[in-house]
């Protein structure tokens, strides 16, 4: 709809081709918003005279009556020319809020019969969008077979089921994701490596270092690991050896301990249950190298 000036009709401009309709011209008469306002230089005048009036207005106990009163009297002649500007424009937008009336009704019944139509391609670009996706799917699972990733690493962005989405930028950005995977994959089998062959020099079990290795752990902080688990056991093991030459044989008889050179009792016998969950294959073995170093007999039985 073009806007026109004076007392000009407008027409509403259809398309030459779209639908079966008469696109013909349907004129609005209308006239520009003005208003004629003659006698406001003359109004001004007067509203300036009394503001030259009151500038110098001093209120004193004296004129605190009259003060009073020229305050009602100046918002009584506020508020009049107010209620003439509300009543004034009031009227001039009636007709532009009646005009918006009837084309939103118009619209509205437009968009009943566009709506209809939409709700009905939806489930035609719905169902575009799911094949979209299933070949999507398909063209991972081929690529990762053949670079021998698992397609479950990929992280599928939603926006590939995009129409707008073209499948060179789709391949290429699995692709991306692919590269980068084998990448750290081959960075992953190397620091297993290097794990395992410390494990081996140190006589460890690898399990561990591999799950810290799984929770991206730092390479170097894993081997320091190794090498401070290492150096305890060294120093556990000294510490078992110097026991065992200190320590006399004792001997256990009548729920007691007793020296057998002496006959002094040397400590009372217990026998105890000990649950420790969620412990791995190495701290057991751990436990149990230091608790038949320390001659405890013991009985591990697997709960779940």
């Amino acid at each position: 709809m073009t806007n026109r000036t004076n007392n000009e009709l407008i027409k509403f401009d259809f398309p030459d081709k779209a639908i079966e309709f008469d696109f013909v011209e349907y004129p609005v008469d209308f006239k520009p918003g003005e208003i004629i306002f003659p006698a406001y230089d003359e109004l001004k005048d007067k509203i300036d005279a009394l503001q030259e009036k009151f500038k110098d207005w001093t209120v004193t106990p004296e004129s605190l009556s009259s003060s009073k009163e020229q305050v009602k009297n100046l918002k009584a002649l506020r508020d009049s020319i107010n209620d003439s500007r509300i009543n004034i424009t009031n009227q001039i937008k009636e007709p532009a809020e009646n005009f918006k009336k009837q084309i939103d009704s118009l619209i509205e019944v437009i968009d009943d019969s566009r709506n209809n139509i939409r709700s009905q391609l939806k489930s035609y670009s719905d169902k575009e969008k799911q094949d979209k996706h299933a070949q999507h799917i398909k063209f991972i699972k081929k690529a990762c077979e053949a670079a021998e990733i698992d397609p479950k690493a990929i992280e599928y962005d939603k926006k590939w089921d995009n129409k707008s989405t073209r499948n060179p930028q789709f391949e290429a950005a699995v692709s991306q994701q692919i590269d980068l995977l084998q990448q750290n994959k081959k960075i992953r089998e190397s620091n297993q490596k290097i794990i395992s062959q410390t494990a081996e020099d140190l006589k460890l079990d690898p399990t561990k270092y591999f799950d810290d290795l799984d929770r991206e752990q730092p390479l170097d902080e894993i081997l320091e690991a190794m090498k401070g688990e290492r150096h305890y056991l060294d120093h556990l093991n000294e510490n078992i050896e110097q026991e065992k030459i200190e320590q006399p044989k004792l001997i256990k008889k009548c729920g007691k301990a007793i020296d057998p050179e002496t006959g002094e009792v040397k400590d009372n016998l217990y026998t105890i249950q000990l649950t420790l969950p969620d412990i791995t294959q190495t701290q057991l073995k751990q436990l149990s190298d230091f608790l038949a170093a320390k001659e405890i007999k013991f009985e591990a039985k697997r709960i779940n």
